[in-house]
């Protein structure tokens, strides 16, 4: 385990995915089980444990290098089947939970690669458009007009 490792550039906040003491809430463990219905409750934890703290837990790097890609690849990789159907959807909306707390440039990264991926994987169109739809309905930022004042706001 991974556990006392405290730099963040070595993912060490996602010891908190870990359990020892009980392998059926180990993140990673069900992440990658073979049981698609495991992989989709290990998504369902991991949104849970992002909406329960007004903090994120995880790292600007944890969150778009290992978590973001994690959930990402069900919906690209969807070929069929009520139980992948339903991991594609719990994957969606992780990249959605995930998606809140990321800064603008990951995000915005996230959202132009599911954009462009739209046109290249016809298959998962659908998956691909609730991801852009839940990518959007995580936004977060601040949108100032040219006048400087936020949205909605006068000057």
């Amino acid at each position: 385990s991974f556990a006392s490792y405290d730099n963040d550039n070595l993912y060490g906040d996602l010891s908190i995915l870990t359990r020892d003491d009980d392998p059926d809430l180990d993140f990673f463990l069900n992440v990658t089980h073979v049981q698609v219905h495991r992989r989709g409750r290990a998504f369902d934890r991991l949104r849970k444990l992002l909406a329960s703290s007004n903090k994120c837990p995880f790292s600007v790097h944890s969150l778009s290098n290992v978590l973001l890609p994690l959930a990402i690849h069900p919906v690209y990789e969807f070929n069929g089947g009520k139980a992948e159907e339903a991991y594609a959807v719990e994957a969606v909306a992780t990249v959605g939970s995930i998606a809140k707390n990321l800064p603008w440039g990951k995000y915005q990264n996230a959202l132009w690669t599911a954009l462009t991926q739209l046109s290249r994987k016809r298959d998962q169109e659908r998956f691909i458009i609730a991801m852009i739809c839940a990518l959007m309905d995580a936004f977060h930022f601040e949108v100032l007009l040219d006048s400087g004042s936020p949205r909605g706001f006068p000057p």
